[in-house]
């Protein structure tokens, strides 16, 4: 067996058995994975505080069947200002949550570690990170092949500029201009300027993707929506999501 060490982010660890731990990561090489740390829970020198999620660890790993036995694990940044505000907190926790029920284990995607890294660092460093969490989300939606054609109605193909209020339906994935929206039950009215920052979240550069606001009273409506649309075609839901929703100002 060969040892391997990366770069990696905490996503979630569960205790097993008296002494050890079972965590799942994302790697910088190697995508998602899930880990056994021995004697995790009594080390005082190996793994002390390096398993808390969302912190960036530096880890040390071989591979063995199903899972990978972790060796040693080195803290490179804990995102302490995660862990000081439960918004912040939460905001951390829902996009762990995503990666863990939608990203499939063992298989890397070279976009989604630096997504990752920046999302973590602006929801710590945001004032109001549920924008972060949209920015990331949409993202992902992308990366993973989840997010639908939205610059035109399903019906007509009117273009997004060509109307100021739309219609959003998250089970069927589909857009309607304001003239078609009215014989559908169901939508969820949003703006044409949010569905442009939507547009504009898939085709810019990741750098330079978190300059982009969505307005305050529709952060969390956008959330919503998008989380829905996943959860319809994956049958997976979102507990995060409870805590996020009563972020104030959010």
């Amino acid at each position: 067996m060969t040892a391997q060490e990366t770069d990696a982010f905490i996503l979630r660890a569960q205790d097993l058995g008296e002494a050890d731990r079972l965590i799942t990561f994302y790697a910088m090489e190697g995508g998602k994975l899930r880990g056994l740390a021995k004697g995790a829970r009594r080390s005082r020198k190996r793994f002390v505080h390096a398993f808390e999620p969302c912190s960036l660890v530096r880890l040390e790993y071989q591979e063995k069947r199903s899972m990978v036995w972790i060796e040693a694990c080195k803290l490179l940044d804990p995102h302490l200002a995660l862990r000081e505000e439960v918004g912040k907190w939460a905001c951390g926790a829902l996009i762990c949550e995503l990666i863990l029920q939608l990203v499939p284990e063992g298989e890397s995607q070279n976009e989604l570690f630096p997504l990752l890294r920046q999302s973590i660092w602006q929801i710590a460093q945001e004032r109001f990170p549920v924008n972060s969490v949209l920015v990331f989300l949409c993202r992902l939606m992308v990366i993973l092949g989840y997010m639908p054609a939205i610059s035109h109605c399903r019906v007509c193909g009117k273009m997004l500029r060509d109307d100021r209020i739309w219609g959003w339906d998250p089970t069927r994935g589909i857009l309607l201009c304001a003239e078609h929206r009215s014989t559908s039950a169901g939508l969820i009215s949003i703006d044409a300027g949010s569905l442009l920052l939507i547009e504009g979240v898939r085709n810019l550069p990741l750098e330079t993707i978190w300059r982009l606001q969505f307005s305050s009273s529709r952060r969390l409506s956008l959330v919503r929506s998008l989380l829905d649309w996943v959860s319809h075609h994956t049958g997976k839901g979102f507990s995060a999501m409870r805590v996020v929703d009563q972020i104030p100002l959010a």
